[in-house]
């Protein structure tokens, strides 16, 4: 490690922090980019110092406090519906809304959609990318963080097993190393085996061809795993790369490209006909209960003047 700076560090640390528009990291996470981008070993000794170094830098200023956080520890707050608000403000807020229902009606994206997707990613530390890419699709992300639990298995289950979907499929991001490797393979042994979920389960990274495309430097899988021997007889090499190594806007890409291929745009059409017609007769009741001068058309058969 003596070969580069601490004020180099601090730099290199900022420009990853940078990548990830205002997300919050772990140390860990700019660890493995840092190893990724070859600026410093994999090392014990390598990360040992790059914590010493962001201690110093947020103490220092250089670094903001904001940037990491502390996944395994955190303060609790209370929500803030017990901060309550005057019965006034809280009436016009409710009233307001109500009168803007129809722009508020919402649909599930994945209307009429014959496929159910989950995403699952072995990493902790990579929720909140993956969050950014999957709420905007209306995806269930699934945090497995190692081997998932049995209690989380079955969860998943029960979400799999309540779709009328006839293809459920989940889209697996995991290291490429003897537990990322085998865990994909509990993950769909489990739902099939223990929770009869019938679904098709598919890694999308990270890939040997992913980690040769990006030139990302591998690190010598451990021996002490206990699954390393049949990880190097599947793979036929003795080296592992972390899922975290992918720069983060190509692996939103990659989470994205994927969620789209099973994504029927015909339908997506369909869907956005059907929001706009039951918006129209929302906005047709609303203007009934507001304007009571307001007259609905003849034909229509949900006219509420009818009660």
């Amino acid at each position: 490690m003596s070969g580069i700076s601490k004020i180099a560090l601090i730099d290199a640390a900022n420009g990853v922090i940078d990548q990830y528009s205002g997300m919050k990291l772990t140390i860990r996470q700019i660890y493995y980019r840092l190893v990724a981008a070859q600026i410093i070993p994999n090392l014990v000794s390598s990360y040992k110092k790059l914590v010493n170094t962001l201690t110093f830098a947020r103490r220092e200023g250089t670094v903001d406090y904001d940037a990491i956080e502390d996944r395994t520890r955190a303060v609790h707050q209370p929500t803030s519906e017990l901060q309550t608000e005057g019965a006034a403000e809280y009436f016009n807020e409710y009233y307001d809304y109500l009168k803007t229902l129809d722009a508020n009606y919402r649909m599930p994206q994945w209307w009429g959609q014959k496929v159910k997707l989950q995403v699952w990613v072995e990493k902790q530390a990579l929720a909140s990318l993956f969050q950014s890419v999957t709420d905007g699709w209306g995806i269930d992300l699934v945090v497995c963080r190692g081997y998932p639990s049995l209690t989380l298995l079955y969860e998943a289950s029960n979400i799999l097993n309540d779709e009328d979907a006839k293809d459920l499929q989940i889209l697996y991001f995991g290291d490429f190393d003897p537990s990322g490797a085998d865990i994909e393979r509990a993950v769909g042994e489990s739902l099939g085996k223990d929770f009869d979920v019938d679904m098709e389960i598919n890694r999308v990274a990270i890939t040997r061809e992913q980690i040769a495309k990006y030139h990302i430097p591998p690190a010598p899988a451990k021996k002490t795993d206990s699954r390393y021997r049949g990880f190097v007889e599947a793979e036929g090499v003795a080296w592992q790369v972390e899922l975290d190594a992918i720069e983060p806007k190509i692996l939103q890409n990659m989470i994205d490209k994927a969620i789209r291929e099973h994504f029927d745009q015909d339908q997506k059409k369909q869907r956005d006909q059907e929001l706009e017609r039951r918006k129209n007769k929302i906005r047709s009741y609303l203007e009934d209960c507001f304007n009571p001068d307001f007259e609905p058309p003849e034909d229509d058969e949900d006219s509420l003047t009818s009660r």
